[in-house]
């Protein structure tokens, strides 16, 4: 668990602290874990259950992002055979599969805004329904989630549920970014330079301590593993031109890409657009479908059947 190496005076031990805190005295309570991208709060997630009375339990984890709406409601809660076209025998949600343990919603401020106020009703102890059933289920299960974006922004404009913001933001826990914490940057990279069986020089260290580091631990990790490659082929020190070489090459967030992505695509459909930066994404990623799933934010399903009302070639499904 890379994410959890810090600096025992850290902002980020103060994290952990709370973490042990809420599983002492709130063991059955939602918690809310905020923190821009990167910064390890899926990571923050395993903890709290991993270090707590749920342990033996069972822990699921659902990506809010990923998941086409017309299925995030059987995803999550289940269903029963023939509730709807395909449903040949009955499912058991992630809800009902997590019993005594944890659910983990990533993302959660793209969940569907009717599945805010279901799952409200369950966390208040009403239970849920399976589509198309009339059990009721009452499982016990903590809930936790997690976001990079403003919640309270999203209540203000009407596209998060006020009510079940409230249920869930009782408990809160707000990971500091990494600019925010020069201690752990040191910390970090000599742990994950160890880990690749590396050591770090200090000029290495000195210029890491300068990175505004957009993309925060993650992209942490992965400057130090593409420059432990270019060390272990020398002698096995990572030193300063092994980060700088690696700081150009590792993708990092750049201004010039958000304001590129921002103009205006005037006298094109809003289709195709989304072709293009699909049947583009989806080029990139070597047409792995997992992978561009990912990026694009939505199921592999979803995207298999983008690339065929779009047309997009898709070598993985030639018949050959």
């Amino acid at each position: 668990m890379d994410v959890l190496l810090c600096h025992p005076n850290s902002p980020f031990r103060e994290c952990l602290d709370q973490c042990d805190r809420y599983n002492r005295h709130a063991p059955k309570d939602p918690i809310l874990i905020t923190g821009e991208t990167g910064t390890g709060k899926e990571m923050i997630a395993w903890h709290i259950h991993f270090n707590g009375p749920r342990r033996t339990g069972p822990i699921f984890q659902i990506n809010c992002a990923a998941v086409c709406d017309t299925l995030f409601e059987s995803e999550l809660f289940g269903h029963e055979k023939g509730a709807f076209t395909n449903a040949t025998e009955r499912h058991t949600g992630l809800y009902e599969s997590a019993h005594t343990g944890t659910l983990f919603l990533d993302e959660i401020g793209d969940l569907p805004a009717h599945l805010q106020s279901k799952l409200n009703r369950a966390l208040d102890g009403y239970g849920f329904y399976r589509l198309g059933g009339s059990e009721l289920i009452q499982p016990d299960v903590r809930i936790i989630c997690a976001t990079n974006r403003n919640l309270l922004e999203l209540v203000g404009q009407g596209r998060f549920n006020n009510d079940f913001y409230a249920r869930i933001a009782v408990l809160a826990i707000a990971i500091p970014p990494l600019r925010d914490r020069p201690d752990d940057i040191r910390v970090i990279a000599l742990g994950l330079a160890q880990q690749r069986g590396c050591a770090i020089d200090d000029e290495a260290i000195g210029f890491l301590l300068k990175h505004p580091w957009p993309r925060n631990i993650r992209q942490l990790r992965e400057i130090i593993i593409n420059s432990s490659i270019r060390a272990l082929d020398q002698d096995g020190i990572i030193r300063l031109a092994d980060v700088e070489q690696a700081s150009r090459t590792v993708p990092a967030c750049r201004q010039s890409d958000i304001e590129a992505g921002q103009r205006p695509q005037v006298g094109r459909s809003l289709a195709d657009i989304e072709k293009g930066h699909i049947q583009s994404v989806y080029q990139e990623c070597n047409h792995n479908k997992e992978r561009a799933a990912r990026i694009l934010r939505i199921s592999v399903s979803c995207l298999r059947d983008k690339l065929k009302k779009y047309h997009i070639p898709d070598p993985t499904e030639s018949v050959g």
